[in-house]
């Protein structure tokens, strides 16, 4: 609310800055061609005669080029307004009184004696006074006419740019300054024009990259476009500091043009106008924009239009720049310019409403009616009430006051006006809500509340039982909303309960649904039987870029979609694709609203949510019907983890010497951990455990293939370097480049009391020592298996002693992660070793999933949790 304020007072300053400058602009073409004429024209940074026009009052009273200039009484001009201020009374007694010092040193007094106008109806002077007045008429209506249809609209910026751009031009044309005119008046005119001509090329070059069809800029292209911005906002602020100074004294314009490279800045603002005034016709040699024939059509016709209008006003100025013309030595070079440049401000009409580019012909539509009457109200309101006050509430005042033998006082009066006018506007905020919610009803404008428009879908669609029933009270709940003529939904045929689709006989799979019309004697009624190809450009688009497609106007990015029957069918305006993931279960169409206004952002901001929505009752609704062929593969993967559950060992070894236990969780019904018990002889013991990467029946396959793999191995070496190579040869082979395995095996020898291992890319077994306490990670290992197919991996070996105790563990472990997003970690595994390492494998075993579990809490591991414990006695 607060922006959409703001938007709407800095419309309403604009409008009032642009109608101040055109009045005064006017004002001044007026008052030159009423005015009587001196004939005399100063230098800009001093008060000397730069030009005296031929035959002219200043000519006829002696005046030359080079004389200094003083008032009357022998002061000296100190600024341009000093001068202004001699020209203004000269205006009322036909005579100039000046004090001219000549080039020899002498002064003299003269009295210029004003002409009178000679201009006739059908001279050069009076030609170019009516023209520019028009064309600054043109820009200036053009250019706030789009910025009242499209300013309050903030994501639209090319209509902004093209507003501030058209209302630009107009400050090109004529000066706002005239001497003759009250200096409060001239000065902020010219200030605003100071403003508008600099801004011109700029806001062409903005508005142009957008209009009739955006551009794609490269990179280059973008730093070129933002240093043209840099150096149109660097010579803006010269130019207005120029402008000042020329206001304040002649001493200080005279010090800045003294200044290195300021005369040529300011004459660059010329060559800065021409390139942001030429830009646009080098972007229309652009042809990719082009990319279907309503785009071609538009540019064409602006294009033509355009190079008429302004072509000419652009060699004008080049010639003008380079050859030093003017106006008064070559009027005939500027007859054809002026003429032909209304053109310009004209095709960017015709291509607005004709063609549809900003949308201005759906808000014309209905907004002229619904502003006269919603803002007649408030009129008629007035005008009852001051009758009601004038010939009601006042008479019945006076009656009052003579009843009591009072004469009425105007304090007494006074007050009685306040209290009638608080009356009638304590009365009016009262009624006004009301009155304004039947007029937003009646021409389909009321507001709606995202929230409550989404509860309210909630509940409707709960009551269906069917998809199509759902979508038909979805389309209910929209058009209560939104208020559109047409509402239809195509889904995947999926959904609508007939097998996939494929491609047989050249004919593509089709999306399938109906649609709902609403409005007056036609709410409610069903059409079906809709189709739309699933192979349509369109549908890759959408697909592509799930978000709200405009289908306004017939044709965008070269996709046909005007042309498809169904489309005409639902009489498509706006697309919203139903997405789950990334599958696109369908469209849901919108066909025009009834207000007929576009869709706004806050509309597609609700129709997405909207969309989500349903798209999750549609995906909830494929699952259902899913769930028969997943009970039957949820008995197979329970089969799977029970031959999984087979393959890890029933009961631990029983050495002398070794307390031994192991356990393993999986995530999934199919986990991807696995270890191992190979009893070798009666001192020796080998030990495996591992990690398949992923989950499910995959991984569980490949941790088959493993223990296969695995025994084949410990038979003819039990090396763990040779059992690791020979490992990571069967997995490289056998698996894809996405199976890897990490693994650790070891064997311990009772009899010498060591452990020799390798590791491939396994976390790090742990140590605890009994005689010190401490904890020692075994870190040492290469890649996982899979990786390389001739990788080495080097034996360790460790030596232990009585009450010592080694666990192995997989990643799922340590990676646990509890609700506040905390790791289990090593640290917390380390300290867990330290204060239970000295207990039984078994007691171990359990503090340690005992601590998993609390800190966990309510949740389960994300990853398989794989343990295995030795302890040493």
């Amino acid at each position: 609310m607060a922006h959409r304020t703001l938007s709407l007072l800095s419309l309403w300053l604009l409008t009032v800055l642009v109608g101040f400058y055109v009045v005064v602009r006017l004002a001044s073409g007026v008052t030159e061609l009423r005015s009587w004429s001196a004939g005399l024209v100063l230098e800009e940074t001093q008060p000397v005669v730069r030009f005296v026009e031929e035959g002219s009052a200043a000519q006829q009273a002696g005046l030359e080029p080079g004389d200094e200039i003083f008032q009357p009484d022998g002061r000296p001009l100190k600024a341009f307004s000093d001068y202004a201020c001699l020209r203004r009374m000269a205006e009322q007694t036909k005579v100039l009184p000046l004090l001219v010092k000549k080039r020899d040193g002498q002064f003299y007094r003269v009295e210029v004696r004003l002409l009178p106008p000679t201009g006739s109806w059908f001279s050069l002077e009076f030609f170019f006074a009516i023209e520019t007045a028009l064309i600054v008429l043109l820009c200036a209506g053009v250019g706030l006419a789009v910025c009242w249809l499209r300013w309050l609209r903030w994501e639209d910026a090319t209509a902004r740019f093209g507003g501030l751009f058209f209302i630009s031009l107009s400050t090109l044309f004529g000066s706002a300054q005239s001497a003759l005119l009250p200096p409060w008046v001239s000065i902020p005119a010219g200030l605003l024009q100071t403003i508008g001509s600099s801004a011109a090329g700029y806001l062409c070059l903005c508005f142009f990259l957008e209009f009739p069809t955006p551009t794609r800029l490269s990179q280059p292209a973008r730093w070129l476009k933002q240093g043209y911005g840099w150096v149109t906002l660097f010579l803006g602020l010269l130019s207005v500091t120029n402008f000042t100074v020329r206001l304040a004294s002649f001493e200080a314009t005279h010090w800045l043009h003294t200044v290195p490279l300021v005369n040529e800045l300011l004459s660059a603002r010329i060559i800065t106008l021409w390139i942001g005034l030429a830009s646009p016709f080098g972007l229309y040699l652009d042809r990719r924009r082009t990319q279907t024939p309503e785009q071609a059509r538009r540019l064409k016709v602006f294009t033509v239009g355009s190079a008429v209008g302004v072509i000419p006003v652009l060699l004008l100025i080049l010639a003008t720049y380079t050859f030093k013309l003017n106006a008064e030595d070559y009027p005939w070079l500027y007859v054809l310019p002026i003429a032909l440049f209304p053109l310009f401000p004209l095709s960017f009409a015709y291509v607005v409403v004709r063609h549809r580019v900003l949308g201005v012909q759906q808000i014309l539509r209905s907004g002229v009616r619904y502003l006269f009457v919603s803002r007649g109200v408030i009129v008629l309101e007035c005008l009852v009430f001051y009758f009601l006050a004038r010939y009601l509430v006042f008479p019945l005042v006076l009656w009052g006051h003579r009843l009591v033998g009072q004469q009425p006082t105007f304090f007494s009066l006074s007050l009685w006006m306040v209290a009638t006018g608080g009356t009638f506007l304590g009365l009016a905020l009262s009624i006004n809500p009301h009155l304004q919610k039947t007029i937003d009803r009646r021409f389909f404008r009321e507001a709606y509340q995202v929230q409550q428009v989404l509860s309210d879908l909630a509940a409707s669609v709960r009551q269906a039982t069917n998809i199509e029933e759902m979508l038909r009270r979805v389309a209910a709940t929209v058009d209560a909303a939104l208020h559109v003529k047409t509402i239809g939904f195509l889904l995947h045929p999926s959904l609508l309960g007939s097998p996939a689709e494929t491609i047989t006989n050249g004919t593509p799979p089709m999306l399938r649904g109906f649609a709902c019309r609403f409005g007056l004697n036609t709410s409610g009624i069903v059409e079906s039987e809709l189709s739309f190809p699933l192979t349509s450009p369109l549908i890759a688009r959408l697909r592509r870029e799930p978000e709200p497609f405009d289908l306004e106007p017939e044709s965008t990015d070269g996709i046909p979609y005007g042309k498809h029957p169904t489309l005409r069918r639902l009489d498509s305006h706006l697309l919203i694709p139903l997405v789950s993931g990334d599958n696109l279960l369908g469209v849901f169409s919108l066909g025009p609203k009834l207000s007929g206004e576009p869709y706004t952002s806050e509309d597609k901001a609700l129709l997405m949510a909207v969309a989500e929505s349903v798209a999750l009752r549609l995906d909830n609704a494929q699952l259902v019907r899913r769930l028969t062929a997943e009970a039957t593969l949820r008995r197979e993967l329970e089969i799977a983890r029970e031959m999984q559950q087979r393959l890890l060992p029933s009961a631990p070894p029983r050495l002398p010497g070794l307390d031994v236990v192991g356990v393993s969780f999986p995530a999934n019904d199919v986990g991807g951990d696995y270890y191992d018990f190979l009893r070798l002889d009666m001192y020796r013991l080998a030990v495996a455990i591992g990690d398949v990467a992923g989950h499910g029946i995959s991984s569980g396959l490949l941790m088959a293939l493993a223990k296969g793999g695995l025994h084949n191995q410990v038979r003819s070496d039990t090396d763990p370097s040779a059992v690791m190579a020979a490992m990571n040869q069967l997995i490289a082979v056998s698996g894809s480049r996405r199976d890897l395995m990490t693994l650790t095996y070891c064997v311990i020898d009772t009899a010498t009391q060591t452990i020799a291992m390798a590791n491939a890319g396994h976390p790090p077994a742990y140590h605890y020592h009994a005689d010190t306490g401490l904890v020692e990670a075994l870190e040492h290992g290469a890649y996982p298996l899979g990786v390389r197919r001739h990788s080495h991996y080097p034996t360790r070996c460790v030596t232990y002693r009585p009450g010592d105790t080694v666990v192995f563990y997989t990643d799922g472990l340590i990676e646990a992660r509890n609700a506040a997003g905390e790791v289990f970690g090593f640290e917390r595994l380390e300290t867990l070793l330290a204060q239970y390492g000295n207990c039984s494998a078994a007691e171990l075993q359990t503090t340690l999933l005992n601590a998993l579990r609390t800190f966990l809490g309510e949740l389960t591991a994300e990853d398989d949790v794989t343990l295995v414990i030795i302890h040493f006695t």
